[in-house]
């Protein structure tokens, strides 16, 4: 498929997804309505925008399925969605396509097929999660490694408190609560560049695109994990810190 200037004397229409010139990598003013695209030889018009709740189908261009075939000169056609007014007619359809054995075709729910697709970029979702263990497990070593040179340079402060009287879990609280805001500033900004770098903003993924979007769900979670990760770097730096004989902490030789 191309897309061509100017209004041929007759054309097909075609509606296009929102995310269908981020899937084909050209400027959204490339599919605007009154665009024509080249399939095969054959024009078609850009009528209308359709949006799908944020799901594949805003990746896709849909045409007439008869102008479609011509064009690809196809008579085949790979998937059929129909929707059923009751489970009987599904059970009717079922029946249908396991007797037709020369259609060499299969009835399936809609939520199986997504399923069934689902499945096979399973892996990718895996090597996602990795990928993010991975960062996290980065940033826990780089947090530990901060912490404990920030602790080791305020040893005498934290000698000084615990010799007038405050004991170890006054001091680490003070201390988490210190990383807990420096922590919570720093996720705040990032997250406040990430809305503003990531706003209307898409991927292409395999055979689709996706819209790269900060909600209230993900931000929430973002804050969650930078916490955990500043106090799960604080507990190895601090405990160095806490344990040493306060003689030995005034002395300086610890």
């Amino acid at each position: 498929m191309t897309l061509v200037s100017g209004r041929p004397a007759r054309s097909g229409e075609a509606i296009v997804g929102r995310l269908a010139a981020a899937r084909l990598g050209v400027p959204a003013s490339a599919l605007a309505a009154g665009a024509i695209l080249d399939v095969e030889g054959m024009p078609f018009r850009v009528v209308g925008e359709f949006a799908a709740g944020g799901s594949a189908l805003e990746g896709e261009i849909w045409l007439p399925l008869h102008e479609l075939r011509t064009a690809l000169r196809r008579d085949d056609v790979s998937a059929v969605f129909v929707r059923m007014r009751s489970d009987a007619d599904f059970a009717a359809l079922e029946l249908f396509a396991r007797r037709r054995l020369d259609l060499e075709s299969e009835a399936m729910r809609s939520s199986e097929f997504f399923e069934r697709l689902a499945r096979t970029y399973a892996p990718i979702g895996w090597m996602a999660r990795v990928l993010a263990s991975l960062v996290a497990l980065a940033a826990l070593v780089c947090g530990i490694n901060v912490l404990s040179a920030a602790i080791a340079q305020r040893s005498g402060e934290i000698a000084v408190l615990r010799a007038i009287g405050y004991g170890p879990i006054a001091i680490a609280g003070g201390l988490a609560l210190e990383a807990a805001l420096v922590a919570g500033a720093g996720a705040a900004l990032g997250l406040l560049l990430a809305d503003v770098a990531l706003a209307g903003q898409s991927i292409r993924v395999a055979m689709t695109a996706i819209e790269l979007e900060s909600s209230a769900r993900s931000s929430a979670i973002a804050l969650c994990a930078t916490f955990a990760l500043a106090l799960g770097a604080l507990i190895p730096a601090a405990y160095g810190s806490l344990t040493v004989p306060l003689a030995t902490r005034l002395r300086g030789d610890g």
